[in-house]
């Protein structure tokens, strides 16, 4: 299982990977700090889950639904943002976020979130979701 965290803010991504590597490993967390990274990142590594930021410094964060759909990637979406109005959550859950939510307030609920997530997902789904 892979997670990629899309933030800009490499204190956050770093807060981030640390709860992360109780629930999945530090070996399976990449991190993206742009748009244009992100989409890199998507491309190569196809992961499972991403923690999605909205604001980034070249582009939305909306804009990577569009990446996963193109790429036929059913990865599961957990946005966290510190722009949470209700248009944007309506939005992101309409695109397919699985979970919205402002991470100034909830930043630990994300990662109770994805715990929730990852034991969902079943053991071989890396391999079928591929082929």
């Amino acid at each position: 299982m892979k997670v990629l965290i899309v933030e800009d803010s490499q204190l956050l991504r770093d807060r981030a990977v640390e709860e992360l590597a109780g629930i999945v490993g530090k070996a399976a967390i990449i991190e993206a700090g742009s748009v244009n990274e992100a989409r890199s990142q998507l491309l190569e590594h196809r992961p499972e889950i991403v923690i999605l930021d909205l604001l980034l410094p070249d582009g939305y964060g909306l804009e990577l639904f569009t990446t996963l759909r193109e790429l036929r990637l059913p990865a599961q979406v957990v946005v966290m943002t510190s722009e949470p109005s209700e248009y944007l959550k309506r939005k992101a859950l309409q695109l397919g976020a699985r979970c919205f939510f402002d991470k100034m307030k909830d930043f630990d609920q994300v990662f109770i979130s994805i715990s929730e997530i990852v034991a969902r997902i079943p053991a071989d789904y890396s391999t079928t979701a591929r082929t």
